[in-house]
């Protein structure tokens, strides 16, 4: 029996709009615009009503403005645009209109750039860092990345794992919860759905916990979801290449390291929360509503299409297979580009063949070639009286198709799914658990006795999760790029001692500290004498003794003298000092006199220390002039 030829048809259905989105620029009428209810109950006082504009068309190296038209008037700066009614009607609209051009934002990575990224400049580092709803310091999103890029040396091919990790676990829905208000990373990385803000947020979370700074883009894109053919607001993510620049990526429209020119850039920020528009205003007894904005764009001029110079070969193992059989597709990629090209595919077939693996997104550098096949299986329940001929047919992005195809009889061979080996790509990368560390004590002098604080801080610039480094007793886990700061107690029991060790993982790491003794001054060698007249002239002598190796600090000596009380102070204690006082027997009082001496000092943590010593000598002999003149001394000095 003679079999007769069926050759079934695919049907090819663009994945976007190629025309619009694989243009090399499009000129577009951008129109915003937004309505305020001002609603007034009498009696009422206005005094102002002010609008803030935030979301409008910037300049960037990809996107041009031509011509702007305000209305009404209004102040015009960089990032904002303020609108002020003084008088305001029932209702007030404020516009603004632009004529953009906008160039397919890609820029072309000719190099491998090392990862992680060390020595960040310091202006790129607000980017690393947390936001309230992009929470890259999160546990799970930090042991999460790093898992995803684990082993990885190459920047690139860091971003492009964690894209195509979110892409493949995080749905795209437009849930209630989603469509209302912006969910942070971790309720996205939890619940595994989200719209474009969401999936977002979650991208540039994981960014920034291994060490890659990355911005939240504000704008407009044009969409065909669910048939809206229209531009709709829209947000995707930039990361920063060292010395490269910011490299654009929407997991949500499966654009990696580039976006087509129907992303109209509203707003850079770090933050998925900044809002479009606030409102101000000064009044008694009014309530303002205030409307969504609306957007509206037009398509001015289309620029030519864009050609990617990726090659795609796909063949099938064998050219027929018998009902019921598997089958190899061998798809070859050749990136003819002197830079990284990422490449987006599906896979389109008849429905009695079904394809095995899902695998779509694939990253090529600069000149590679790179082989990905796929196991399909026919179905058994064919028409034995026909030779069938499957066509398949691999579509890009961008809309390039490439076809084969393979026939199908009774007569063909059948072949087990095992007989077809698929080597599978060698993952093996070099696991670098490397850890940066720095100690330096807190004070840069610490005394005897005293508890010293070392502060640590401990950098992973590795390329895998550590789990459990150990500082000196204390355990925690390092993401990569992840660091901490950890303080250690040392307690400082001998002053000659200048080394302390600390532990970190296997390495000891030596600091250095300064360890003194307390200040001490001993009042020693006092030489006076014990008797004298009202008209003689003498000294008494102090020795003052250093006997620490540390300076004491504001060093006084106090005399009281029958609670009459003199201080002299001394600068720069760095060694022994001789205190000599000139005393008149006329400053004595009859008879014994008590002369107490106190020498208070302190150290360099402001603590007061005391020395102290007491001694007496004699007024003799004195006459009835003399104790008269003493007694009115005496009475001055109380009246004083």
């Amino acid at each position: 029996m003679r079999l007769k030829l069926l050759t079934l048809l695919i049907l090819l259905i663009p994945l976007i709009n190629a025309n619009l989105f694989n243009s090399e620029s499009l000129t577009m009428n951008v129109e915003i615009s937004g309505k305020i209810d001002i609603k007034k109950t009498e009696p009422y006082i206005i005094k102002f009503v002010r609008s803030n504009l935030t979301f409008f068309p910037k300049d960037t190296i990809f996107q041009d403005i031509s011509k702007t038209n305000i209305n009404p008037s209004a102040k015009v700066k960089e990032n904002s645009i303020l609108y002020e009614w003084e008088n305001p009607k029932n209702v007030e609209v404020f516009k603004a209109d632009y004529i953009v051009k906008v160039d397919q934002n890609k820029i072309k990575i000719k190099s491998k750039i090392k990862f992680p990224i060390n020595n960040l400049n310091e202006e790129y580092k607000i980017y690393i860092l947390p936001t309230p709803n992009i929470e890259s310091e999160n546990p799970e999103i930090i042991k999460k990345a790093s898992e995803i890029v684990e082993g990885e040396d190459d920047l690139f091919e860091a971003i492009f794992k964690i894209a195509v990790w979110i892409k493949s676990n995080i749905n795209y829905s437009l849930d209630t919860l989603t469509e209302k208000a912006v969910q942070k990373s971790t309720w996205v990385l939890e619940h595994r759905y989200g719209v474009c803000d969401e999936i977002t947020n979650l991208f540039i979370a994981m960014m920034r916990s291994v060490g890659i700074p990355a911005r939240y883009v504000s704008g407009l894109a044009y969409t065909n979801y669910n048939d809206l053919n229209d531009w709709s607001p829209h947000a995707w993510a930039e990361v920063y290449f060292p010395n490269i620049g910011w490299v654009s990526f929407d997991i949500t429209y499966n654009e990696l390291g580039y976006v087509d020119p129907s992303h109209i850039v509203l707003l850079y920020s770090l933050d998925s929360g900044t809002t479009s528009t606030t409102y101000e205003w000064k009044a008694n007894n009014v309530e303002i509503e205030a409307s969504p904005l609306n957007f509206d764009v037009f398509i001015k001029e289309k620029g030519q299409q864009v050609n990617r110079m990726i090659n795609i070969t796909p063949t099938f193992d064998k050219e027929g297979i018998a009902f019921g059989s598997y089958n190899l597709l061998n798809i070859e990629f050749e990136n003819k580009n002197n830079h990284y090209e990422i490449i987006d595919y599906q896979i389109s077939k008849p429905k009695e063949v079904e394809v095995l693996s899902n695998a779509t997104e694939i990253l090529l550098k600069p000149n590679e070639k790179k082989n990905i096949k796929h196991i399909i299986k026919l179905k058994d329940d064919l028409n034995k009286n026909y030779v069938y001929e499957f066509p398949l047919a691999v579509i890009t992005s961008n809309n390039e198709s490439f076809s084969t195809s393979f026939k199908s009889s009774r007569r063909e061979e059948f072949y087990e799914k095992d007989y077809f080996y698929i080597e599978k790509e060698s993952n093996e990368k070099e696991i670098k658990e490397n850890i940066e560390f720095n100690c330096f004590p807190e004070l840069d002098e610490y005394y005897i006795n005293e508890v010293a604080k070392i502060n640590c801080t401990i950098k992973n610039t590795g390329n895998a999760f550590i789990n459990k480094i150990n500082v000196d007793n204390q355990s925690f886990n390092l993401g990569i790029s992840q660091e901490k700061s950890v303080t250690i107690n040392k307690e400082l029991t001998n002053i000659n001692k200048k080394v302390y060790p600390i532990k970190i993982q296997d390495s000891i790491t030596n600091v250095q500290i300064s360890v003194k003794d307390y200040p001490k001054i001993k009042i020693t060698e006092i030489n006076y004498p014990e008797n004298v007249k009202y008209l003689d002239l003498f000294s008494i002598e102090l020795m003052l003794e250093k006997v620490s190796r540390s300076e004491p600090k504001d060093v006084i000596v106090k005399v009281d003298q029958n609670n009459y009380i003199k201080e002299y102070k001394i600068a720069d204690f760095n060694n022994n000092k001789k205190f000599i006082l000139e005393v008149k027997g006329s400053e004595l009082d009859e008879n014994t006199n008590n002369i107490f001496f106190e020498v208070t000092y302190e150290d360099d943590n402001s603590n007061e220390y005391k020395e102290s010593e007491n001694i007496e000598i004699n007024l003799i002999q004195t006459t009835l002039f003399e104790k008269i003149k003493i007694w009115f001394r005496n009475l001055n000095r109380i009246l004083e």
